[in-house]
């Protein structure tokens, strides 16, 4: 279970390294589309209007001078959350908007009767000058227009836990902004002044009317009180329903009592019919009937009489007067105890009967007294309403008479329901728009479309990034990863031979080649298309080789040579063109690299036809000669997608290195160029996966098998120069 976590811990890392390996790798890219959008909101930031914002501080209901409380009735308390709302939605009203309105005569202002320019008018404006599309910019705006136009612009914002309202209005004309501030707060004031006088006039004459009102409603409540009261000759009204519910309680309870005794006697009687329907002596099963005194008295005198046989029986016999006698008795006692257990059996069902009598006589009274109960409730109920009515009239027509008074006792007194704190005063930078937002917004934006437009490539393209990407979709080995080194500024071949981790995984591919098996000597590299790198790679591949063996590197791309210009030698210079045209012997054509111990053959020159001297017999032949004079002979071929030199190259090679540039090279480019060399039978031995970026275990991975094995490379070389010698 651990290694299995560890395996998808490490997948994902592994994925997370390619997605930032790739991001970093078109860094530039994503850079400049960055760049583009940033400028873009730079250009947009510009043209927009600037927006001013002016904010005065008014104090709602600092002093108030609340001598009585005769406001409750029409102004709600000032220190509550819900009367500060109120203002807000009062300074947010239409009302105010409107007074503003027309005091200011927006209706005529600039800001109002001209639009602000949009993008292309505003870099037109910039460039023949605002007076020449001012007419353009002119618009007819309604009243109920400019009043939402108004309102929208308007902000009120109260501070928490005071009384305390910042009002801002924000402007294109920062003089406007502080203007409009201004005017609300004093429109607000005016209308609160206003309003306080008209509401007082109404107040008081809706107390007036409402006084009279309760006075007449408190003389009709009182008369039908002591009318009711007189009706019903009512003295103590909850003595009298104490009384009546005490004695309801009480026949509750007997009732209660009845039942449970009707419904024992009525099990008892129903147990007694059903033994008597047997015989009359099975009523003795009673516990009840056997418990009877008379019952107990004749059953006790049977025993008895039983006592008394048995002790003559033993010395008398059956037809002896005494026991004739004994026998007598004996038949009297049994039937006085059939009339008893009769008597006993018409006495039980008596008693049920009379208890059945008792309980509907209870329900009877029951009745009575509840209906009795229920009329003294009712009186009692309307009694009671009725005095809270009284109350309740009294009570109005009190409050009513205390209202109107403090009316009259403070008409005269002014209340300031706003006072203003702070006055707006004229901004001096706008607050919108936010050009450093904009920016930021745009620049982040921009990165994140280019780094969504390298992916969406990535993706379109399927390029080859990883080995077992490789592996996985192409079906053959990747032989060696050899990481991406800058080389930009710098000799190209000596800034891959000095790097470590190239020249460590080059030595890794060379120890691949040598110990592949079968025949190795002959080596050809190509690629999909020109730019993987493959020249670099085989001149890096024979200069590891050269380091145990004798090494010929020929450049076979005679249409893009490159080697030529890796070691500085003459573009001019003869080579494997000379060579087959037979202008120069191969000798000629050789040249000695003693700084890194190989020979080389370059292209020579120019051809119109490189690959009828490739497929010639007289190439054949030159490399079989090569053949016995090196160790290793690595041939750098053209690209299989253009040109045709690699299929025909490869029927003289023993081995064929396949060379795939990472994050570039798309899968389906690479499987048609295999899929040609296959056609031909061409001995692929592998793709080696160049430039990978962010990678640099490719070369130590194989460093150490390379170490391990270079005794034997060693060996194997020095016989072979032996041979070659001799």
């Amino acid at each position: 279970m651990d290694h299995h976590n560890d395996t998808t811990s490490s997948k994902g890392n592994e994925v997370l390294v390619d997605f930032v390996v790739l991001l970093w790798s078109k860094r530039y890219k994503i850079i400049g589309i960055a760049i583009i959008f940033m400028l873009m909101a730079l250009i947009y930031a510009m043209s927009l209007p600037r927006m001013y914002r002016a904010t005065a501080n008014v104090q709602i209901g600092g002093q108030q001078n609340n001598v009585v409380a005769i406001e409750q009735l029409y102004v709600l308390d000032e220190r509550s959350s819900s009367h500060m709302n109120t203002q807000v939605e009062l300074l947010r009203s239409r009302a105010i908007a409107r007074k503003v309105i027309a005091q200011m005569s927006l209706e005529t202002h600039p800001e109002y009767t001209y639009r602000q320019p949009n993008l292309v008018e505003y870099w037109k404006s910039f460039v023949l000058g605002r007076d020449n599309i001012r007419p353009q910019l002119h618009v007819d705006v309604t009243r109920q227009e400019l009043e939402e136009i108004f309102r929208r612009n308007l902000t009120i914002s109260p501070i928490r836990d005071s009384e305390i309202l910042q009002i801002s209005f924000d402007a294109h004309d920062p003089k406007l902004a502080a203007g409009v501030a201004n005017g609300v707060v004093a429109a607000y004031i005016d209308y609160h002044r206003d309003s306080r006088s008209q509401v007082t006039e109404q107040t008081t004459q809706w107390l007036l009317e409402q006084l009279e009102e309760q006075r007449v409603n408190l003389r009709n409540a009182e008369a039908k009180l002591s009318e009711f009261s007189k009706n019903e000759d009512l003295i103590d009204m909850s003595g009298i329903l104490g009384l009546v519910s005490k004695e309801l309680n009480q026949i509750t309870s007997q009732i209660i009592d009845a039942r449970r005794n009707v419904e024992d006697i009525k099990v008892k009687s129903e147990l007694a019919i059903t033994l008597n329907k047997k015989s009359i002596r099975s009523l003795l099963e009673m516990e009840e009937v056997r418990s009877h005194p008379s019952i107990k008295n004749i059953r006790q005198r049977q025993f008895e009489l039983e006592l008394k046989e048995s002790e003559l029986a033993k010395r008398y016999g059956p037809k002896h007067p005494k026991r004739l006698a004994l026998a007598a008795e004996k038949q009297a006692v049994e039937s006085n105890l059939n009339r008893q257990l009769q008597q006993v059996f018409s006495a039980l069902d008596n008693r049920y009967r009379d208890a059945e009598l008792k309980v509907k006589g209870l329900e009877n009274t029951f009745k009575e007294v509840k209906a009795a109960y229920q009329r003294l409730s009712n009186v009692q109920s309307t009694f009671t309403q009725m005095q809270r009515d009284v109350e309740a009239h009294q009570k109005l027509y009190d409050t009513f008479l205390t209202r109107l008074q403090e009316t009259k006792a403070t008409d005269d007194l002014e209340h300031n329901y706003a006072r203003l704190i702070d006055p707006a005063v004229i901004p001096t930078s706008p607050f919108k728009p936010s050009k450093s937002v904009i920016l930021l917004v745009g620049t982040f934006f921009g990165g994140m479309v280019g780094v969504f437009l390298v992916l969406a490539k990535s993706l379109i393209r399927g390029v080859l990034t990883k080995a077992e990407e490789v592996e996985s979709s192409l079906g053959l080995d990747v032989l060696i990863e050899l990481p991406l080194i800058k080389t930009k500024g710098t000799d190209p071949v000596r800034a891959l031979s000095n790097d470590p981790y190239f020249a460590e995984a080059i030595r890794g591919l060379r120890t691949r080649l040598q110990l592949s098996g079968g025949f190795n000597q002959l080596v050809a590299i190509t690629s999909t298309v020109s730019g993987e790198g493959k020249s670099s790679v085989a001149f890096q591949l024979a200069k590891a080789c050269g380091e145990m063996e004798k090494v010929l590197l020929i450049d076979a791309d005679m249409r893009q040579p490159s080697v030529n210009e890796m070691l500085y030698l003459p573009h001019n210079i003869p080579g494997l063109s000379n060579v087959l045209a037979r202008t120069h012997r191969v000798g000629e054509c050789v040249q000695r690299n003693p700084e890194w111990n190989i020979d080389v053959i370059c292209a020579g020159e120019k051809t119109h036809d490189p690959l009828n001297f490739l497929a010639s017999k007289k190439f054949k032949v030159l490399i079989q000669g090569l053949r016995e004079h090196y160790d290793r002979i690595i041939i750098e071929t053209g690209p299989i997608q253009a040109v045709s030199d690699a299929q025909v190259v490869s029927a003289v090679a023993d081995k064929l290195l396949y060379i795939v540039r990472a994050d570039q090279t798309s899968k389906s480019d690479v499987k048609g160029g295999l899929d040609r060399l296959r056609k031909v039978h061409a001995p692929i031995l592998g793709i080696v996966l160049n430039k990978v970026s962010g990678r640099r275990t490719g070369g130590l991975s194989a460093a150490y098998y390379e170490t391990q094995t270079s005794a034997k490379l060693v060996q194997l070389s020095q016989a072979r120069r032996t041979r070659n010698s001799g």
